[in-house]
């Protein structure tokens, strides 16, 4: 097939195949759409997830955590020996990624089954309560074999200290978000009992509240001892960014009141920093460039059933498969901080990592606008036909005068692949 797509299963028939070309871009939106960017250390090409604080580098077919030595992703996996269950192969990879022989610290919270392939994700477990944000997900073909595992697993020692009974009931948690956004009148769900992962690990109540009097939607933990807020993170986008920042200044006021009831040189649970977009760049520059897309696929285009020439070969390109490309605009691009060029704009922002907090992909930053004109075989050739098609239906839905999508969604062109 032709390169676009971001499943391991291979379409023989050309409706199901044009199908899932026209809505690739749109699935990756809302899937990826939530990734925070990660910052690059180029000296070691080390890259830091800001939420997850994973540190990851990139080896053949994988990616290793860089502090704790497990791999955070495996991509394509070696079909499994028939007859082979999905636990079996998780068992064989604990070694690798860092749980249980036995698979008690990991849950399945779902399983999503597709004609040609299927989406399981685990989330982790400690001590009988699912800890926050740390999932496992698992890609696999129609035949139900193993393609890529995605993992957020955190390494976990057993705590003497670590109190399983809440001394802060739910009904508290709910009074407690009350009084910190004034939700008298807004929304909230009902409180969470998860562990905070971390050096020592912390039982938390999570909630996730929308204020009435402001278009915010705000993840709090509550340590579950003492009602003392661990962290409160803004998710909703906005034209400042994500959030305002005080999550991150409550976060920090916390572990320093944490510091204070430790022993000297005790290691405590450090909130991750502020999360801005684009806080490492500097003052954007926008300009208008060019790159082939697909539109809105060559088999469409040339008007052929699926079949040779037109076919994956592993993303080979050949000149039928090139013919069918189209030259495109590509609007308001920004430069970095060394003046490249990268696809990133008003609308769209093309990033690196995937939902389980790993980097997958390094997006091009090219010297001229006008460089963004890769053949089918080139790994960036998604990664612009990421940019125009999500561009270009933005700008006509905000014609439409529907414009709430106020701020550049992230997108990973290779986050399911």
């Amino acid at each position: 097939m032709p390169r676009g797509r971001h499943t391991s299963s291979r379409p023989d028939r050309q409706s199901a195949y044009v199908s899932r070309c026209n809505s690739i871009f749109v699935l990756t939106a809302l899937i990826i759409g939530a990734i925070l960017p990660a910052k690059i250390q180029a000296q070691d090409r080390v890259r830091v997830d800001t939420l997850l604080q994973f540190r990851t580098r990139r080896l053949p077919n994988a990616r290793i955590d860089v502090d704790h030595q497990i791999l955070r992703a495996r991509y394509r996996i070696s079909s499994s020996s028939p007859g082979s269950s999905l636990e079996d192969h998780l068992r064989n990879e604990s070694a690798s990624f860092g749980w249980s022989p036995d698979l008690q610290d990991l849950k399945k919270v779902s399983d999503v089954r597709e004609p040609r392939s299927r989406h399981v994700s685990y989330q982790q477990q400690f001590k009988g309560f699912p800890v926050d944000g740390r999932f496992v997900k698992i890609n696999m073909d129609g035949e139900n074999h193993p393609t890529m595992i995605l993992s957020g697993y955190t390494p976990m020692r057993e705590e003497a200290s670590f109190d399983p009974t809440p001394k802060i009931s739910s009904v508290d948690a709910r009074q407690i978000a009350s009084s910190l956004f004034h939700t008298q009148s807004g929304r909230a769900t009902d409180p969470e009992l998860v562990v905070v992962p971390g050096k020592r690990p912390v039982l938390a109540w999570r909630l996730i509240v929308w204020p009435s009097d402001e278009p915010a939607e705000y993840v709090l933990l509550l340590d579950a001892r003492t009602g003392e807020v661990i962290s409160s993170r803004n998710q909703a986008l906005s034209h400042k960014g994500s959030g305002d920042g005080q999550a991150d200044i409550v976060s920090r006021e916390y572990a320093a009141s944490l510091a204070k009831s430790q022993p000297p040189g005790s290691q405590i649970w450090k909130a991750p920093e502020p999360i801005t977009f684009g806080a490492d760049r500097g003052p954007a520059t926008y300009a208008t460039g060019s790159g082939y897309v697909y539109i809105p696929d060559p088999i469409t285009k040339a008007g052929v059933p699926y079949g040779p020439p037109y076919v994956d070969a592993n993303d080979a390109t050949n000149s039928n498969l090139d013919d069918g490309r189209t030259l495109v605009s590509l609007l308001d691009l920004s430069t970095d901080n060394v003046g490249q060029f990268v696809l990133e704009g008003p609308h769209v922002r093309i990033i690196g990592q995937n939902q389980a907090g790993t980097s997958t992909y390094d997006p091009p930053h090219l010297a001229g606008p006008n460089d963004f004109a890769f053949t089918r075989a080139d790994i960036h050739f998604e990664a612009v036909n990421a940019y125009y098609h999500i561009d270009t239906s933005q700008r006509y839905v905000q014609s439409l005068g529907l414009d709430r999508q106020n701020s550049p969604i992230g997108v990973n062109p290779h986050g399911l692949s």
